[in-house]
């Protein structure tokens, strides 16, 4: 008779090596880092773009009154945002916690930089429609081969259908446009912040 192999004898599972990428039976961390990913991407070339039209165009300067200090620190500011939620995102995909922390840091930044950037914008919103106003003005005067003037009662046809768009209702629909674009903004960090918050996701992540 001949003993059992100790080889063929069942070996209990081993822990997963530190840096092992876990499975995750849901997947949410692979999405939620894919899309962080793009998003942080977006934005990184989005505000280096508008940056540079600042610095290099001067109709984008005309159209923002002059070199404005406070928008190229917003763009900035953002840009180093992106670069931390793209680190985010990367963790994420590797199923580190580094990932969730550097993600949860960017969705709390961003709200509190969408706040400061929306508490300005909204105080100076009615200079940039007069700005707007004053530029259409220009460009109807030089159409026409004479001088500008009035800008603030200039009426503006949209559409070729006799109708008109003063000051007021210039103003109204900015306002309209600007808050619609801070939910927009800020669905993001708001979503990443449920995500990774919520219990069942907090217990999953515990287990990384």
């Amino acid at each position: 008779m001949t003993e059992a192999s100790p080889m063929n004898a069942s070996i209990p599972p081993t822990a997963p090596a530190p840096g092992a990428v876990v499975a995750s039976g849901s997947g949410w961390a692979t999405g939620l880092g894919i899309v962080a990913l793009v998003y942080a991407v977006l934005g990184i070339l989005v505000n280096a773009g508008g940056i540079a039209m600042l610095v290099f165009s001067e109709q984008a300067r005309e159209a923002a009154g002059g070199m404005n200090v406070a928008n190229l620190a917003f763009g900035g500011v953002a840009i180093l945002l992106g670069v931390v939620l793209a680190l985010g995102a990367f963790g994420l995909l590797k199923r580190h916690r580094f990932g969730v922390r550097a993600t949860l840091t960017w969705a709390a930044a961003r709200l509190v930089l969408l706040l400061v950037a929306s508490i300005y914008g909204w105080l100076t919103l009615p200079v940039q429609v007069d700005r707007q106003m004053e530029l259409m003005d220009e460009r109807i005067a030089e159409a026409r081969g004479g001088s500008g003037g009035g800008s603030r009662s200039v009426t503006i046809s949209v559409g070729g259908g006799g109708g008109g768009m003063d000051r007021e209702a210039m103003l109204r629909w900015s306002k309209l446009a600007f808050v619609a674009g801070i939910f927009f903004v800020g669905a993001m960090p708001v979503a990443t912040g449920w995500i990774l918050t919520n219990r069942r996701r907090r217990e999953e992540i515990a287990g990384w």
